[in-house]
């Protein structure tokens, strides 16, 4: 059987780092490799790691905290199976899910990545709800291929590295540039179960605004998005960080991403709630009537 290389990158994630790894370890495809790149964590991660004694495991540690983009990198570098996929230390993969997404890619020669639907669970591993990835083309305006995929090797010596220059949407961004040179699939089953917590790098304060218009610019940079299409996307993301802002009652922060939001695209203005938080947080309370 082919060779299947996980890249685990964790940095202070001993809270659900045990049982992530568990549902690596527990995949019913034999031929597996996991690589775990400990990325300077402080909480006690590095000795665990290194208590364990797994031939299917392997340990990299980073003497400081480099970043999610350079610890896929690193894990990667190491990796030398023929089909390649990375998950996070608080998520989980189901028993089948490689076995069936490497089917997918033996069936289908032609396709080079294929990805799946995914589970989103809250914090104690309860399911909330079931995600339907979306079609390889809806990745000029949003990622639709979440948490669990599979790609050939070819596609990483194609494309080489993550872009650490892309933090908080590394994965988009390289689905973005996969997409351009490479056949991708959807395989609408639920093979991944993605935790929602506090501690998620976009679940924390503003970061999936700021990850939106990274992915905006990658678009734009790789795929040639067009200026209205970009100027758009910016405009929607300073318009969603804007309502958060305000809602958190940080005037400051809702002024200045409303402002920029109207630089990209003035037709906000015709929102009554965008021209009143436009209003408010600029000149103080101004009732329209």
């Amino acid at each position: 059987m082919k060779k299947v290389n996980i890249i685990l990158p964790t940095h202070n994630g001993m809270r659900y780092l045990e049982s992530a790894l568990k549902s690596c370890l527990d995949q019913t495809y034999p031929n597996i490799e996991i690589i775990i790149v400990n990325d300077g964590s402080r909480d006690g991660t590095a000795d665990y790691l290194d208590s364990l004694d797994n031939p299917s495991v392997r340990v990299i540690h980073h003497p400081t905290n480099y970043g999610l983009p350079q610890a896929l990198n690193t894990g990667f570098a190491a990796a030398d199976g023929d089909y390649l996929t990375w998950t996070s230390d608080d998520n989980l993969l189901e028993p089948t899910a490689i076995a069936q997404l490497v089917t997918c890619l033996e069936d289908n020669p032609d396709v080079d990545f294929v990805y799946a639907d995914f589970w989103r669970i809250d914090e104690n591993g309860a399911v909330i709800e079931r995600v339907h990835v979306g079609p390889p083309e809806d990745l000029a305006w949003h990622n639709p291929v979440g948490a669990c995929f599979l790609y050939r090797y070819r596609v990483y010596a194609t494309l080489g590295d993550f872009n650490p220059d892309a933090r908080l949407a590394e994965d988009t961004e390289y689905w973005i540039r996969t997409y351009v040179a490479f056949k991708m699939m959807r395989y609408s089953v639920p093979l991944y179960r993605y935790r929602l917590h506090g501690r998620s790098l976009t679940g924390t304060d503003f970061n999936a605004f700021a990850a939106m218009r990274v992915s905006a610019r990658s678009r734009r940079r790789i795929m040639g998005l067009s200026w209205p299409a970009y100027a758009r996307q910016m405009a929607k993301a300073y318009i969603e960080e804007t309502f958060a802002r305000y809602r958190t009652g940080d005037n400051v922060g809702a002024r200045r991403c409303v402002w920029k939001a109207l630089a990209y695209n003035p037709a906000w203005l015709q929102n009554r709630g965008v021209l009143s938080i436009a209003m408010k947080t600029t000149f103080g309370r101004i009732r329209l009537a």
